[in-house]
């Protein structure tokens, strides 16, 4: 699975509108890249909130994503912090072509158990295979 860890620190307005989309919608973090329909999208998920002066309207799942026709949150960020935002996730789903599935997750990277092998143990017999330890 590709991650995009977004830089809640860095755009902490952004980070908090998507925090609240993810409470708010319970929807997974996951986006499929869908640029193609993205206008598309936002003409129909941005129809009930009108523009607003200083402001951005913005959704999660964005529009770029294909879960965004499905419920997508909708509100406001103001458009100097979300601009910047927004053109660091450009940067960041540029990488990626139509179709890919992506986690965008807040903060910092989730963690992952790890698998300790130690290839010699107390268990080791004399063909030389030994037991591994399990997931801690």
């Amino acid at each position: 699975m590709n991650m995009v860890i977004f830089p809640e620190k860095k755009f902490p307005e952004r980070a908090e509108f998507i925090r609240t989309a993810h409470k708010k919608t319970k929807k997974a973090e996951l986006c499929t890249v869908d640029r193609a329909h993205a206008k598309e999208r936002a003409k129909e998920v941005f129809q009930s909130l009108p523009p607003k002066k200083g402001y951005d309207q913005v959704a999660y799942p964005m529009t770029i994503c294909k879960e965004s026709a499905r419920e997508a949150y909708v509100g406001y960020v103001k458009s100097e912090d979300n601009r910047k935002a927004e053109e660091w996730l450009r940067k960041e789903l540029k990488k990626y072509p139509d179709g890919t599935d992506v986690m965008i997750h807040l903060g910092e990277p989730p963690k992952i158990k790890e698998r300790h092998i130690h290839p010699l143990n107390e268990n080791q017999n004399k063909t030389g295979k030994g037991e591994t330890e399990k997931l801690k």
